[in-house]
């Protein structure tokens, strides 16, 4: 089955349950892709792609063709992501790559654990958070955190600075320097 993407759309749309098999193994990639910056445990990502595509599927008659399903589809699975991460309290899924950017701004940095910084970054405000975790977990730029969270670019760069300084402040604090 060869058919284009508004046609398969549709198609899954319709309840076609070949079509709707087709979709998932085109977009799975793409999915696991988008989760596994968020997440490393395979089970964990697993599970939120699944439960994504529940969601697209839900949803999937609501996809208007003036925009790009790619971003749609993209933006559905990052906010469930997002959300899932809200959720957890304590979250181990920076990875020791993702530090290495802070280490420009800070030699404190190089010093503390991980898993000392994640505390710290939990503690943080939920729009600091965001902004922190989407910015050195996901690698997003500024322009696409300000569109993912409808803020101002300028906000995003504040949020990113005043939680990476909140950081440090509490890790000196607790005599890591």
């Amino acid at each position: 089955m060869n058919i284009n993407n508004t046609e398969l759309i549709q198609k899954c749309v319709d309840g076609d349950t070949l079509s709707q098999s087709q979709f998932y193994k085109q977009y799975k990639p793409l999915a696991i892709s988008i989760v596994s910056k968020y997440f490393n445990d395979r089970d964990t990502v697993n599970e939120i792609v699944q439960e994504g595509f529940i969601k697209i599927f839900n949803v999937l008659d609501t996809f208007e063709e003036t925009g790009s399903f790619k971003s749609w589809f993209c933006k559905i699975i990052r906010n469930l992501s997002i959300d899932k991460v809200r959720k957890f309290k304590y979250n181990e899924e920076f990875s020791e790559e993702h530090l290495e950017l802070l280490d420009e701004e800070s030699t404190l940095i190089k010093e503390t654990k991980y898993k000392d910084i994640i505390r710290e970054s939990e503690k943080l405000s939920v729009m600091y958070g965001l902004v922190f975790k989407m910015y050195y977990l996901q690698s997003m730029q500024h322009q696409e955190i300000a569109e993912e969270l409808d803020i101002n670019v300028g906000t995003s760069k504040s949020n990113l600075h005043k939680a990476k300084n909140k950081i440090i402040n509490k890790l000196k604090n607790k005599n890591y320097n």
